[in-house]
């Protein structure tokens, strides 16, 4: 992540210390297989060695990285920053490992839920890929819809 970091700091021809705003998404158990991570955003901003004004950590699944873009340009053209850095990325190592999806992370631990309502869907299996492209679908017919009926938000 850090050697990531780098090169692109090289090629904006910027430093650490230039970035203005971080925003990321995170789901427990795929940055380092440790579900109990508190202040996500902060311990990364940490570990990159960054310390930006604006901190922000997406929950919205697959559209994260496209909110926060949304929001890198809205702090750009009002809040006056020039420097977001916006953190998103694929599977974490445990979750690949285990060929888990980011969705059925909970499958890796005793206890843990991402939804619930697991209990009334304890009869149904995850159906992957079938699901993933479920939920894709239904999230792109939302998006339409919402483009077509509240055009001023984009």
């Amino acid at each position: 992540m850090n050697e990531a970091l780098e090169k692109a700091l090289n090629m904006a021809g910027i430093q650490r210390s230039d970035i203005q705003g971080f925003i990321t998404t995170f789901l427990p158990g795929i940055f380092d297989g440790n579900i109990f991570l508190h202040f996500f955003p902060d311990q990364l901003c940490g570990y990159l060695g960054i310390n930006p004004k604006y901190i922000d950590s997406l929950d919205y699944g697959g559209p994260s990285v496209l909110a926060g873009l949304y929001r890198a340009e809205k702090l750009i053209k009002y809040e006056g920053l020039d420097n977001i850095l916006l953190l998103f990325g694929g599977k974490g190592s445990l979750v690949r490992q285990t060929r888990e999806t980011v969705d059925s992370y909970e499958n890796l631990y005793d206890g843990v839920t991402n939804t619930p309502y697991k209990q009334l869907l304890s009869g149904y299996s995850y159906k992957n890929p079938l699901s993933d492209y479920a939920l894709v679908a239904q999230r792109h017919k939302i998006m339409e819809l919402l483009m077509r009926t509240v055009p001023d938000l984009w």
